[in-house]
C-alpha cells in the first residue's frame, strides 16, 4: 500500500502502549500492508505498528526458517504474546530513550502465540536473531 515514515522517539505516541486488535477490518489489514512495504523498502528484519505511528499490536518478522526445512518470507503476528523463552544471548540494540546502542539480554529461543491476518490462533518458535527481533518488537508494543 504505502511506505510509511518511521516515527521519531520524540513523538507523543511513541511511548504509548499499543492497543489489541479486536476487529480484523480493512483498516487493520491496510496497516499490515504498510508495515510490509515499509519493512521491505527500508530493508528491515522486523517492524511493529507503533514504529509507523499506528497504535496496534501488529508485528512482522522477516525470513523465518521452518522446522521442516522450508522457509517463509515473513510472519505477520497480530496480538503477539511471548509464552516461553529458553537460553540466553546478549544483543546489541538501539535504545531510543538514551539515543544510543546498548547490550540487552534476550532469550535465545521464544515461543510466540499470535493471530494471523484471518484471526486464526497460531504459535511460532523463533531462535537466534529472529528471537531477538520478536522480543524487541513485542517490547515496543508494551513500551518496555
Amino acid at each position: 500500500m504505502a511506505v510509511r515514515e518511521i516515527i521519531a522517539p520524540e513523538s507523543n505516541s511513541y511511548f504509548d502502549a499499543a492497543k489489541e486488535v479486536v476487529k480484523f477490518s480493512d483498516s487493520e489489514l491496510a496497516i499490515v500492508d504498510d508495515l510490509r512495504d515499509t519493512m521491505r523498502h527500508m530493508k528491515m528484519s522486523s517492524i511493529s505498528a507503533p514504529r509507523i505511528g499506528a497504535s496496534k499490536r501488529i508485528v512482522i518478522i522477516s525470513s523465518l526458517q521452518c522446522k521442516d526445512g522450508s522457509s517463509v518470507d515473513e510472519v505477520v503476528m497480530i496480538n503477539p504474546l511471548i509464552v516461553d523463552g529458553f537460553g540466553d544471548m546478549l544483543c546489541q540494540e538501539f535504545d531510543y530513550e538514551i539515543n544510543d546502542l546498548k547490550m540487552v539480554q534476550r532469550a535465545y529461543m521464544v515461543i510466540v502465540a499470535y493471530q494471523d491476518e484471518k484471526g486464526d490462533q497460531k504459535e511460532v518458535l523463533f531462535s537466534g536473531i529472529q528471537s531477538a527481533s520478536a522480543q524487541y518488537e513485542i517490547d515496543r508494543l508494551e513500551r518496555c
